[in-house]
């Protein structure tokens, strides 16, 4: 919350924008692991606790920024959907929906062959 602060003067397109590509790219970096970062005697590195603060849990950093960050992000931008009209915001919530459903399908598609 103390970095959505000093991000909520972006542009709520860029905010949305770099929220969005924050939860949808996040898996990427699954493959890093801490013990990369531990230092001879166990502990962690300074880039460890870097790693561990955005990516990876690791005591005391229970929730990782990336993608709570981006979750926060996306969320502070859909506030003014969630003020329209009622027939605009339904509108717009459905069709937004429907595309990241269809997005999550396709991905599912694409990394399995099949639903």
């Amino acid at each position: 919350m103390v970095a959505l602060s000093g991000l909520i003067y972006l542009p709520l397109p860029v905010l949305a924008a770099l929220g969005l590509a924050m939860i949808a790219a996040h898996n990427l970096a699954d493959g890093v692991r801490l013990d990369r970062f531990a230092n001879e005697d166990g502990s962690l590195s300074a880039i460890g606790w870097l790693v561990s603060a955005l990516h990876v849990p690791h005591r005391p950093i229970s929730y990782p920024l990336i993608p709570w960050l981006g979750v926060m992000m996306v969320g502070y931008a859909f506030g003014p959907i969630a003020q329209m009209q009622e027939k605009s915001r339904l509108r717009v919530t459905m069709a937004t929906g429907f595309a990241l459903l269809g997005a999550f399908l396709a991905a599912v598609i694409a990394q399995h062959g099949h639903v």
